[in-house]
């Protein structure tokens, strides 16, 4: 059975850790082993990715670029801030690298896509929460989880919903740029009509 987990709360900053851990418990989870590196190979992984794809590059360049420098990001991370680069060979810690990248990318496309349903699900996320601040054990976490799988699943919505937009203004470019050049070309000279033989 569930059981009570310290009813009365000391203060009001456990009250507010305790919900910083429901709400990002990825990023409270590696800053507080010491995994610090996580976060900034995280974050230029996400910045490559998106300078990347605002670049005009068909589907095969674009993913081979991504991927490339995503992974270089990584290892520069993992060798600066980690202490050493062969971090990314462990099987555990590029989970944990990919975990980060998601959250850190669900919280971008959600201050990014300025959507009302979006916004309403993170408020009742953190709604429902509420209720069991005091309390710990998986029977409590399963409308927490219908919540955060609805928040992820428009997340992923909207995430698709830029990556299309963010395609059509590179076709728009791409248009563009060959009209201009087809603008900037001479006519071809008018064919002369052959001679009659009459």
């Amino acid at each position: 059975l569930p059981v009570a987990w310290n009813p009365h709360f000391k203060s009001l900053p456990q009250v507010l850790l305790k919900i910083l851990w429901y709400l990002n418990e990825p990023l409270l989870k590696f800053v507080g082993a010491g995994e610090y590196w996580i976060i900034p190979a995280a974050v230029t992984t996400l910045g490559i990715a998106y300078l990347i794809g605002r670049r005009r590059l068909d589907a095969t360049s674009t993913a081979v670029w991504t991927i490339l420098g995503s992974l270089l990001a990584a290892l520069l991370s993992a060798q600066l801030v980690g202490g050493n680069f062969a971090r990314l060979m462990v099987a555990e810690e590029l989970a944990r690298l990919g975990l980060m990248i998601l959250f850190v990318g669900g919280a971008v496309v959600l201050l990014a896509a300025r959507s009302r349903l979006a916004w309403t699900l993170t408020g009742l996320v953190v709604a429902v929460h509420l209720p069991i601040l005091h309390v710990i054990g998986p029977h409590y976490l399963y409308w927490p989880a219908a919540f955060w799988g609805a928040l992820n699943a428009v997340l992923l919505m909207l995430a698709y919903d830029q990556w299309r937009a963010l395609r059509g203004y590179r076709q728009g470019i791409a248009e563009a740029v060959a009209i201009n050049s087809c603008a900037e070309q001479p006519p071809p000279p008018a064919a002369e009509s052959p001679p009659s033989l009459g």
